[in-house]
């Protein structure tokens, strides 16, 4: 049978297909593992940010809306990267637009205290809430909207 060259060919190929899918399903499963470990990582820190910055039950909701979306935006530049649809310094600009959009609405949800408390956050050693989301570091105090003076409300 395999000395057919045409079976052996076939079967190869076969072969091959089987080997790329299975790789396929496992970098799969691993980025969603990735992804999970992601997410517990930062709702652990939104709570210990919350407790130690007295936010209220709204700035921790939308705090954890904007940061998830944010990663959740740069976990997708990486598979474009991967995949190559974007080059490294595309994903570099785009990871940015997306960290200064996400520092904004941050900006535009706490006082500004807790505001600074939050920059402070994202330059210490541990790399804040967008370690490893995010490429870490902190904003510089660039973000849009106003600073705010009493702790904000949904509408």
């Amino acid at each position: 049978m395999f000395q057919d060259p045409q079976f052996a060919e076939v079967f190869q190929q076969k072969v091959e297909e089987a080997i790329k899918n299975i790789q396929q399903k496992e970098r799969e499963e691993q980025t969603a593992r990735f992804n999970q470990q992601m997410q517990e990582r930062l709702i652990r820190r939104i709570d210990e940010f919350a407790k130690s910055s007295n936010l209220n039950d709204y700035q921790k909701q939308e705090l954890n809306r904007i940061l998830s979306d944010g990663a959740n935006k740069t976990l997708d530049l990486v598979g474009q990267v991967r995949a190559d649809k974007i080059s490294r310094d595309e994903f570099n600009a785009k990871r940015e637009a997306v960290r200064v959009e996400a520092d904004g609405q941050v900006k535009g949800i706490l006082l500004p205290q807790q505001y600074e408390q939050f920059q402070k956050s994202e330059q210490s050693a541990s790399g804040g809430f967008r370690s490893g989301m995010m490429g870490g570091g902190g904003s510089g105090g660039r973000g849009g909207g106003p600073p705010q003076t009493e702790t904000p409300q949904p509408q």
